[in-house]
């Protein structure tokens, strides 16, 4: 087949548009990783801990607030105009309103029961609970852009709320020691979230505003959407807070450094994981869907097979590069005493490796259909890590960690793979 000047130019915007997604992810993931490296130098492990437990909140206060409404919605976007996805955003963040304040108030007048940690005062909780809110708000604002076919600029609100605050904030840290604690880095992250905001009005100047804020606010269409979501909003609960509950544990049997020292290597695995996450992972999703819907019945099993074989030597290679690479990462730290975690740092990587494998058979799950088993899986996913990180801690203290990391994602995998067992074990 020929192709004319029309299919190529849509297949150049199409690798411009790819190239400049991964970008932005991979200049954000830098960010992160840097910014992790610059607390464990300039502050302390208890501050890690501390700007670990805010990261946390973050990603799972929106799985709480978005009740699930984000399924539905997303869906009636695609196609929709300005003023339908306007309204129905506006209805979304009035909700996420009216359930956050009374929350956050609960929060900040309890402030007395963060006093454990070191470096909280008030102002902190409160600042804090400002970029958790925000996070919120932006979440619904990528996820529409997404749904609204403007991956470009949901990409770059993304890395606005993100990471692009973080370069400034090391710039000028470096030059003026004084703002190396962490409030600064509170004021940064929320002025990046305001420009996050500013790009997302910006590109959607030519959405009738006027028009949408006249609209009358649908409450039952919330409810309706909250009452059929409510399973897949559980799933979104337990898969956000799956991701943290570990460090949770640490606190009840060992102190606040040792949980820094905990955050400090899951970040590093962490940035592994989104990595190949995002680069073969999110990729091949699409395609699981396109298999299963095959008239083919062994088509998904071969996809899946050969997508985990995939996953894992890509994963293989980049955790075995960055554990070769880790007293690189120690000096830039400035904590060559970290060699003595090696052990750690090597476990959680293997974790990390199990975790990705086990996130295409979930892929596979998804494709499938199998929503009531997708959400019981992610629902589990705190119970799990909770039961497997109490009884290794229990065991072996904090030199059990690393084998609770990969127990947890074992036990996933396992629940997964049994899950998908119709089509991985198909004769």
């Amino acid at each position: 087949m020929v192709k004319t000047d029309s299919d190529r130019m849509r297949l150049a915007t199409r690798v411009t548009i790819g190239t400049l997604n991964m970008s932005l992810r991979g200049l954000g993931l830098v960010g992160r990783f840097g910014l992790m490296l610059y607390l464990a130098r300039f502050l302390d492990f208890e501050s890690v801990a501390v700007f670990g437990f805010v990261a946390a909140g973050v990603a799972i206060v929106p799985a709480f607030l978005n009740l699930g409404l984000h399924f539905r919605a997303n869906r009636q976007f695609v196609g929709a105009s300005g003023l339908e996805v306007g309204r129905r955003m506006r209805d979304r963040f009035l909700l996420h309103l009216i359930i956050f304040f009374p929350i956050a108030i609960l929060v900040v007048t309890g402030g007395s029961a963060f006093d454990y940690l070191p470096h909280v005062s008030i102002s902190f909780i409160i600042l804090a609970a400002i970029i958790c809110l925000c996070d919120v708000l932006l979440n619904e604002i990528h996820l529409a852009l997404v749904s609204t076919q403007h991956p470009v600029t949901a990409n770059i609100v993304l890395f606005f709320r993100t990471a692009i605050w973080i370069f400034p904030f090391v710039l000028l840290s470096w030059r003026f020691p004084e703002l190396r604690t962490l409030t600064v880095v509170l004021l940064f992250w929320l002025g990046g979230q305001i420009l996050a905001f500013a790009a997302f009005f910006v590109s959607r100047r030519k959405w009738p505003w006027s028009d949408i804020y006249r609209q009358k606010v649908e409450f039952s269409w919330l409810l309706e959407g909250f009452s059929r979501s409510f399973l897949l909003w559980l799933s979104d609960i337990g898969l956000a807070t799956g991701q943290f509950v570990d460090r949770i544990i640490l606190g009840f049997f060992l102190d606040i450094y040792s949980i820094g020292i905990y955050t400090f290597f899951w970040s590093m695995a962490a940035g592994v994981q989104q990595l190949v996450f995002t680069a073969v992972v999110q990729i091949a999703t699409p395609h699981f869907v396109k298999a299963a819907r095959s008239p083919d019945p062994d088509a998904l099993r071969r996809l899946l097979l050969a997508e985990m074989r995939n996953v894992f030597l890509v994963a293989l290679v980049v955790g075995g590069a960055v554990y070769l690479g880790s007293p690189l990462l120690y000096w830039l730290a400035g904590r060559d005493t970290l060699t003595e975690f090696n052990s750690l740092f090597g476990a959680m990587l293997i974790g990390v490796t199990i975790r990705l494998v086990s996130d295409v058979v979930s892929s596979g799950v998804y494709a499938r259909g199998y929503d009531v088993r997708l959400a019981s899986i992610n629902m589990s996913m705190p119970f799990i890590s909770a039961v497997v990180t109490a009884a290794a801690l229990a065991a072996f203290g904090f030199a059990g960690m690393g084998a609770a990391f990969i127990g947890t994602n074992l036990v996933i995998f396992a629940v997964r793979i049994w899950c998908l067992r119709e089509d991985l074990f198909r004769r």
